[in-house]
């Protein structure tokens, strides 16, 4: 059964950016250009050194802001990997992490898959480094989810889920931030899986809010949020998981052992045609209508962390 739980249409285009969003696009570009430009691929087949120096790039971003780091370090094979881990430690019982891959496709730059979510994580992480809510915000940045590592035990997020599992973390929330950096308001621009497209619509101007059943509540909230702040276009789906499509990222760990977790995306090979391809690259980056989908998202994570 598909629950749709709403979404958020603006009759006329996105809205002209405020302060918030403006400052958020100038750390956007300023992110991606080290990222998707100086750094380039990053995986472990081709180019372990990027690999490694993205990294590192992220512990220092995150350490640069007063944040503590640690790195979950695990083999791969015959190497040793890492996840970088970020606690904001909140002042009661709870859980949202907020996630990301930092690995690249081989032959890719790889600014949207998964640049973009690197970036919109980093600028949380920045944002609400002394905020102080009720839960505690753990930001992530996932070794190896593209392929041949993903859905094996080699998969950073399998190895964070599995952590998690095993330290009986009480996880309210995981949020992962999936090729989040592509918007356009042209007819015929959106695609879908099989039946959905009965559903939403064909302009691909909207982020997607997407969860498996089991998270529709996480869903409901987050969206609620979203459309409380009122700036952003999206779609929200809780859908089985034999709808393949919605189980292509780090999500699917955290769903696998229970815990509730939402995958937000501009839906990546369904609308953004570079998606693989060495074509991604920072020209391809809508940063207007990210930097205001960045922004939402910043709102509605800081929501999470202070339930009422």
């Amino acid at each position: 059964m598909l629950y749709k739980h709403g979404s958020l249409k603006l009759r006329d285009g996105w809205l002209p950016l405020d302060q918030d969003e403006k400052a958020w696009e100038e750390e956007l570009r300023r992110d991606l250009r080290v990222i998707a430009v100086d750094i380039g691929e990053r995986n472990l087949q081709r180019c372990p050194a990027a690999y490694h120096r993205t990294a590192d790039f992220l512990e220092a971003e995150l350490e640069k802001v007063g944040l503590d780091v640690r790195r979950e370090t695990f083999q791969s094979r015959g190497q040793q990997v890492c996840n970088i881990v970020s606690d904001i430690p909140g002042r009661g019982d709870g859980v949202v992490i907020v996630g990301a891959h930092y690995d690249s496709v081989e032959n890719c730059a790889a600014a949207n898959d998964n640049g973009s979510a690197m970036a919109m994580a980093l600028g949380i992480a920045r944002r609400l480094k002394d905020h102080r809510g009720e839960r505690t915000l753990r930001i992530v940045f996932f070794a190896n989810e593209e392929a041949p590592y993903f859905h094996t035990e080699e998969m950073g997020s399998i190895v964070h889920a599995e952590g998690c599992r095993q330290r009986n973390e009480s996880i309210a929330a995981m949020i992962c931030l999936e090729t989040v950096g592509f918007y356009t308001q042209d007819p015929g621009s959106q695609d879908y899986p099989p039946l959905l497209r009965y559903f939403y619509p064909n302009r691909g101007d909207f982020l997607a809010i997407v969860g498996n059943t089991a998270s529709a509540g996480l869903v409901k909230d987050f969206s609620k949020s979203m459309k409380d702040h009122g700036r952003f276009p999206f779609q929200t789906g809780a859908l089985p998981m034999t709808f393949w499509d919605i189980c292509r990222s780090d999500q699917l760990g955290f769903w696998e052992r229970g815990f509730p977790a939402l995958m937000l995306t501009d839906t990546a090979n369904f609308r953004y045609k570079h998606y693989h391809l060495p074509s991604d690259t920072i020209d391809k980056i809508t940063f207007a209508p990210f930097a205001q989908a960045a922004r939402a998202v910043e709102i509605a994570v800081t929501a999470l962390l202070n339930p009422r």
